[in-house]
């Protein structure tokens, strides 16, 4: 067993090759690191891949396979999974699943987090919300009263979120490709970028004590995910998620 033990670590993983191989996939015998095999049903390894070939069944798989894994217990499910456990949430494994569930469940979030700190402002400090009001229309002849102005405000905040949303995709994507990580899709981290706008429920506290929460609760949940999903060290995570965390917490 030793010896066999020994003889598997001379075999490099076939996606990320400066990891060493746990196993060969029972199916395409092919070494894979442990992060990319899974357990079936009578107790063998299987790759990723041949697992989304040939639709085989897994000890952890979800009763359902309609739809969204993350959403097996609805949106709230989906948020508290995202910060409580957000590996399982958002998944370890490579995936090629839709991503629309998760795309409409990031626009409502990223909606919310956007009007989060109007309604702030305004319960707080109304006086403030009619000065920024006047100085994005002064001098421009626009003559408008200050209903019609919040109304104009109120109506860009769609076409905001939906921008924070592909941006931070785009964002999130060229940062994990640019720290050395390969087999990456753009859909997939689109989708994580997604899941992880949950966080921008924490705007709920004023700021700027709910930007430094949302800033700091999502470099959690998203560093746990990079390490996982890819095996990006912390100081290159933080490197990597670095343009997508100013976004979030600022825009």
């Amino acid at each position: 067993m030793q010896n066999g033990s020994q003889s598997l670590r001379r075999y490099a993983c076939s996606v990320q090759p400066h990891l060493p191989a746990a196993a060969f996939c029972t199916q395409c015998r092919r070494p894979y690191a442990g992060r990319y095999l899974s357990v079936l049903m009578d107790g063998r390894a299987v790759c990723y891949r041949c697992l989304q070939d040939q639709g085989l069944r897994t000890l952890d798989a979800p009763s359902t396979t309609t739809g969204d894994y993350a959403f097996q217990e609805g949106w709230w499910g989906a948020i508290t999974g995202v910060i409580r456990t957000p590996t399982q949430t958002i998944g370890r494994f490579p995936t090629d699943m839709p991503v629309r569930q998760a795309m409409v469940f990031g626009f409502v979030m990223c909606l919310i987090g956007a009007l989060l700190p109007v309604v702030w402002a305004t319960l707080l400090t109304p006086e403030s919300v009619d000065e920024l009001f006047q100085k994005a229309y002064a001098g421009r002849g626009v003559d408008v009263s200050a209903t019609q102005m919040r109304a104009l405000f109120l109506m860009a905040l769609p076409f905001a979120a939906a921008f924070k949303l592909f941006l931070g995709s785009v964002l999130l994507h060229v940062g994990i490709r640019v720290s050395g990580a390969r087999d990456t899709r753009f859909a997939e981290n689109a989708r994580a970028f997604a899941l992880s706008a949950a966080t921008l429920l924490f705007g709920i506290v004023p700021a700027p004590f709910g930007l430094i929460l949302v800033a700091v609760v999502w470099s959690r949940v998203m560093m746990r995910w990079v390490y996982a999903r890819y095996q990006i060290p912390p100081l290159r995570a933080l490197f990597a998620l670095l343009p997508a965390l100013l976004l979030m917490a600022v825009l």
